[in-house]
């Protein structure tokens, strides 16, 4: 007898269109950045999402998920490199208070992203073109929002994958 997995069952029984999948995959992956944890909480496999990524419209709306994904991680490397994070401070098993820790290196990985004429290595530079203002000011529904636009625009066909 085949072992049938609570994740397995849940697949077997979705209802939804492709398309549905889709733009819960896309909304996820928005926030949580990595496709097999986005897949997972779309409650899609992670093989389904690589299929789909052969299709020219999933990749470009894939490519500009990321895109913005990758805008909002860099904002978060900023942040915690000026910033910092509190660190507990631990003596004999108590917290004894906290350290607020910023990050150099984090720094310098964003300049040389950001300036690499500047701070980067000078042979083949690559040209830093900030996004959008807007784009570090979205919210995950407006996220969303965008992704359900973008796919309205290239349409879909009803299936099972």
């Amino acid at each position: 007898m085949e072992d049938i997995s609570v994740g397995n069952l849940l697949l077997q029984n979705d209802t939804r269109t492709k398309k549905e999948k889709q733009q819960d995959f896309f909304n996820r992956l928005g926030e949580l950045v990595s496709i097999t944890e986005a897949a997972s909480a779309a409650g899609i496999s992670r093989q389904t999402v690589y299929k789909w990524l052969k299709d020219g419209d999933f990749r470009n709306i894939y490519d500009k998920t990321m895109e913005v994904a990758a805008y909002k991680l860099e904002e978060e490397a900023l942040r915690r490199a000026l910033d910092g994070v509190i660190k507990p401070i631990i003596y004999r098993g108590e917290q004894v208070g906290e350290l607020k820790q910023v990050s150099d290196k984090l720094l310098v990985t964003v300049l040389k992203a950001r300036l690499p004429a500047r701070y980067g290595l000078h042979t083949n530079a690559i040209k830093y073109e900030p996004p959008e203002e807007s784009i570090f000011e979205m919210t995950p529904e407006e996220i969303r929002q965008m992704n359900r636009e973008i796919l309205a625009e290239y349409g879909d066909e009803d299936d099972d994958t």
